[in-house]
């Protein structure tokens, strides 16, 4: 609002006056949040108690196009299915300050196509709103041979009330500790990508994916973790199997099970 007063000229043909004179009486301007046409009425009293009232009117438009957050990186395995432009979409949301859930969103680029040769492949999302402002989002879909040890469902071997809570290094600790337990030492584990993060409250299935080497091998495995709805007070489990691994090269799954609020 300073600088808008400041753009007004005063004068008086008796007093010297400035815009350090001028009085706000009426602001609509300052507190609108919506797109419109909003007006600052100021006043300026000059030694002789004579006043004098200008109207500035402020229209407020939209130039922004609509905020898109998701995941930077997706990750699949060769023998997942491959997910449809919509299910890629609904990974994000997408939001305008303006006009909310009221936008429309395609890719612009896609360089995926539900391709499941391993590779990564490159889509940009291009959203807009209602007065056609636009946005672009460029993200990487990483198509990754699942070549860690399988692991079935069968036993309940740790209980984490604070999973949600649970850092990247954690996880890494989880899984090192317990591939040991089943016979495997690996090492230079790092979490490729977390679909978990921030989605401790919301429905779905979410995966980590692992990298790690055993016997010099590089290898990657994924923990899914499942968040369900239930009225009764929330559980995290953590399943692994102790039984022998199949065979290296398939894929690895370990289950956390999140019953979410």
């Amino acid at each position: 609002m300073a600088s808008i007063v400041s753009q007004i000229s005063v004068s008086d043909n008796v007093d010297d006056m400035d815009s350090t004179d001028l009085v706000i009486t009426t602001d609509t301007y300052t507190p609108a949040n919506q797109v419109g046409l909003y007006e600052v009425i100021v006043s300026a009293t000059d030694l002789s108690g004579n006043t004098s009232q200008l109207t500035v009117e402020i229209e407020l438009i939209d130039r922004h196009g609509p905020d898109i957050t998701g995941p930077a990186s997706i990750y699949l395995y060769t023998k997942d299915e491959p997910l449809t432009n919509l299910l890629i979409l609904n990974k994000y949301l997408i939001l305008d300050d303006v006009d909310g859930l009221n936008v429309t969103a395609s890719f612009e680029f896609n360089d995926y196509n539900q391709n499941t040769m391993p590779g990564i492949y490159m889509l940009t999302i291009l959203a807009s709103d209602t007065l056609n402002n636009i946005s672009r989002f460029s993200l990487n879909i990483h198509v990754i041979e699942n070549g860690g040890p399988v692991f079935t469902t069968d036993e309940i071997v740790l209980s984490i009330d604070t999973a949600s809570e649970m850092s990247d290094d954690q996880l890494i600790e989880w899984f090192t500790n317990h591939t040991l337990s089943s016979g495997y030492s690996v090492s230079h584990v790092r979490v490729m990508f977390n679909e978990y993060k921030n989605m401790e409250n919301t429905e779905g299935s979410y995966y980590v994916y692992l990298s790690y080497q055993v016997n010099g091998e590089q290898q990657t495995s994924r923990i899914r973790i499942d968040v369900e709805n239930q009225d009764d007070k929330p559980n995290f489990y953590v399943y692994l199997a102790l039984g022998c691994p199949v065979l290296l090269g398939i894929a690895g799954f370990i289950f956390i099970k999140h019953r979410k609020k």
